[in-house]
C-alpha cells in the first residue's frame, strides 16, 4: 500500500524526523501501521477476534485504510453474527467479559494503562530515570502502590512501542 506522508519501511528515526504532531502525523501513522496493526494481525491469527475491533479503532484514529487482513477479519466476524452462527456481535468479535470478571477492577486497570505511561513520559522528559523511585512518585500521584504503577506501565506495552532513539 502506498502512503503520501510516510513509508512503512522507514526506520524509527526516519519516521520521527517526518513529524510527530498528532494522531494523523507521519510518525504516528507509521507507528500505527508498522507496529500496532502488525501486533493486532498476529493476535487475530492466534484467535483473538477482539483484535479486529482494536485494529479498526487504530485505523480510525490515525486515518489509515484497513489492511486486507483486517477487512477479511471484520467480514468473517460480522458474517458469523449476520448468519446467526453466534447470538451477539460481542460473541462474534470476542468482546465478552470472562465470567467472574470484576468490572470496577478492570476499569481501574484500563485507566492506569493510559495514566501511568503518560506520567512516565512526563517524568522522563524531566530527566527522571525509569526506576523504583519513578514508580513510587507515580504511585503517590495516582494513590496506588509503586508495584501497581510499575505493573500497569509494563502491562500497557508502552515501553516496547515508544523506544527513544539513541543520541549520536
Amino acid at each position: 500500500m502506498d502512503f503520501a506522508d510516510f513509508d512503512p519501511t522507514w526506520s524509527f528515526e526516519q519516521a520521527k524526523a517526518a513529524g510527530d504532531y498528532g494522531p494523523a502525523s507521519p510518525f504516528q501513522r507509521w507507528q500505527a501501521w508498522s507496529i500496532m496493526l502488525e501486533a493486532y494481525r498476529s493476535n487475530f491469527e492466534e484467535g483473538n477476534r477482539n483484535s479486529v475491533l482494536e485494529a479498526l479503532r487504530v485505523c480510525a484514529i490515525h486515518e489509515l485504510p484497513m489492511p486486507e487482513w483486517l477487512s477479511v477479519g471484520y467480514q468473517q466476524c460480522f458474517r458469523e453474527w449476520r448468519h446467526l452462527h453466534v447470538r451477539t456481535l460481542d460473541e462474534a468479535f470476542g468482546v465478552t467479559l470472562p465470567k467472574g470478571s470484576h468490572f470496577a477492577a478492570m476499569r481501574k486497570a484500563r485507566r492506569l494503562e493510559f495514566e501511568v505511561p503518560a506520567l512516565v513520559m512526563r517524568l522522563k522528559r524531566k530527566g527522571i530515570p525509569v526506576d523504583e523511585g519513578l514508580f513510587q512518585e507515580i504511585g503517590k500521584a495516582l494513590n496506588i502502590s509503586a508495584g501497581t504503577a510499575k505493573s500497569a506501565y509494563y502491562k500497557s506495552g508502552y515501553h516496547r512501542s515508544r523506544k527513544l532513539p539513541k543520541k549520536s
